[in-house]
């Protein structure tokens, strides 16, 4: 059982270029690089649960229960006959229950002492270049073609 629902996050671009563009940290120049930004948060409540059914089989059941907040932030391109941007994919998860002898799912990391991570969480960070309508980048993304998908 996998849910999954979308909150997208859309902050007025001019609220916050202005106040840089006064600073003097942001010249005009590169505003499209704030006002293009876009980010999404993502939560997914998911659940495993496998049955052992096998008369071999050491445990009858593994379980775990997730909450994961998923931010995809994504700037804008600077500028000129290349820009230049940077895109940042926070993940993180926490358990909602697991262990007591039922983790081994693989949705939850385990440690040395065989028992299921409480929360865990990691960062990913891919820059990019913009050349014309091409664009490159170089980092951690995750592609979503329609015979290749990266799961998150």
């Amino acid at each position: 059982m996998k849910n999954a629902s979308k909150l997208s996050l859309q902050a007025r671009p001019h609220t916050l270029v202005l106040p840089l563009i006064l600073a003097g940290v942001l010249p005009t120049a590169q505003a499209e690089f704030i006002e293009d930004a876009k980010g999404t948060l993502t939560l997914r409540n998911f659940y495993i649960h496998r049955n052992f059914v096998d008369d071999r089989a050491t445990r009858s059941k593994a379980e775990e229960w997730t909450q994961s907040f998923i931010l995809d932030l994504q700037s804008g391109y600077t500028e000129g006959p290349v820009g230049f941007g940077i895109d940042i994919l926070g993940l993180w998860s926490v358990k909602l229950d697991g262990g007591k002898g039922t983790s081994g799912t693989q949705l939850l990391p385990v440690g040395k002492d065989g028992k299921p991570a409480d929360n865990f969480g990691r960062l990913a960070v891919a820059g990019k270049l913009r050349f014309s309508k091409t664009e490159a980048k170089i980092g951690e993304w995750s592609p979503a073609l329609p015979i290749l998908r990266s799961d998150d």
